[in-house]
């Protein structure tokens, strides 16, 4: 946008629009005020902010140091924070504090290297539930190679990472069984890959005796004795999934 404005301010000279502009001649030569220059660059970063509010997907841009100076509505309508609470460094809180520390080293480093990069993150909804993100951030350098901002986009990619995950999970099991584990190891291997996919959870697995009286905890956290009585009970009297999770609850 700042090579866009440099291009109309040539074009103005060019032209010799010298009356409407305040400019003067002299030995020839146009003499154009740069006081249009702050003008046409602000109309630039203006259309610039416009442009990048339009796109469907969450996206900013930066100064040449990392202080984020605009965030579009999609990422303000995802993260529920404000444009004061997020400029600068403070859109890091929408950001999981297991990622924080290494989306913030690695953008410190795309920022001393000069190049564009990206990482995948987890960023927080405004309802308090983290996705995943694949975040990209690329450099906008003048005519002279000198960076002047930076632009970058946030993709949601928590369907990707969750089939991802779900995928390893599977193969970590066959492994298991094919390397002679227990039962149980592989059990408690498949609750914890159930409470990660399905959080906040906890997934245990209960077997019940032949004669359907009482059931054993097999794998998973251990449960109360009340919760093994309770799911005993719902398992004789055939109670529907929709009626165990009310009753849990209660």
């Amino acid at each position: 946008m700042i090579q866009e404005a440099a291009v109309v301010y040539n074009e103005a000279v060019r032209r010799s629009a010298i009356g409407n502009m305040g400019a003067s001649l002299s030995n020839g030569s146009a003499l154009v005020s740069l006081e249009i220059m702050p003008s046409l660059t602000k109309q630039a970063e203006e259309r610039d902010r416009k442009m990048i509010d339009a796109i469907p997907r969450i996206a900013w841009s930066s100064r040449p140091d990392g202080f984020v100076e605009f965030l579009n509505h999609p990422w303000l309508d995802y993260t529920g924070l404000s444009v004061d609470e997020a400029v600068g460094w403070g859109w890091n809180a929408a950001v999981h504090p297991d990622d924080r520390g290494p989306l913030t080293d690695r953008w410190r480093a795309l920022l001393a290297s000069g190049q564009g990069g990206e990482i995948e993150a987890r960023l927080r909804r405004d309802d308090g539930e983290y996705r995943w993100f694949l975040i990209r951030a690329v450099p906008c350098r003048d005519e002279k190679g000198k960076i002047v901002k930076w632009y970058g986009t946030s993709t949601d990619i928590e369907d990707r990472k969750r089939t991802e995950s779900l995928h390893a999970a599977e193969k970590r099991a066959l492994e298991m069984i094919v390397d002679g584990a227990s039962l149980k190891d592989v059990l408690n291997h498949l609750c914890s890959c159930i409470d990660v996919q399905v959080s906040p959870s906890v997934t245990t697995v209960l077997l019940m005796d032949p004669d359907g009286k009482r059931l054993w905890q097999s794998a998973g956290p251990l449960m109360s004795g009340r919760c093994v009585r309770w799911c005993c009970f719902v398992c004789r009297r055939g109670l529907s999934h929709k009626s165990c999770k009310l009753s849990m609850r209660i």
